[in-house]
């Protein structure tokens, strides 16, 4: 398993791959610039199972930015990745988000 993340889809970022496990941990740490003014963007997420031929999309999430440069500059919480149609989850991701003014 993977996972990707972006705010612009121009500029995506991944995670390494964990194979064999039905719960993966990551730990890595991602940087992304936010232009003064664009508070009104949104941190996608997206976890990937990956097999020889492909990969097979688990499920994908959103983090508003607003929120977290408005809930004192961190974020930490468990994300639901939800099943099509909202029926089920597939599971959650925990996201530490730290915002960082230069």
């Amino acid at each position: 398993m993977c996972s990707e993340l972006w705010l612009d889809d121009d500029y995506k970022q991944r995670s390494s791959e964990v194979k064999n496990s039905n719960n993966p941990v990551w730990n890595e740490t991602f940087t992304f610039n936010i232009p003064q003014g664009s508070s009104d963007k949104k941190l996608y997420l997206k976890v990937l199972d990956k097999d020889l031929i492909g990969s097979d999309k688990i499920g994908d999430a959103k983090v508003n930015v607003k929120d977290i440069i408005n809930g004192g500059q961190t974020f930490d919480e468990w994300v639901k990745l939800p099943a099509k149609l909202g029926l089920s989850s597939h599971g959650e991701l925990r996201v530490s988000i730290y915002f960082t003014p230069n």
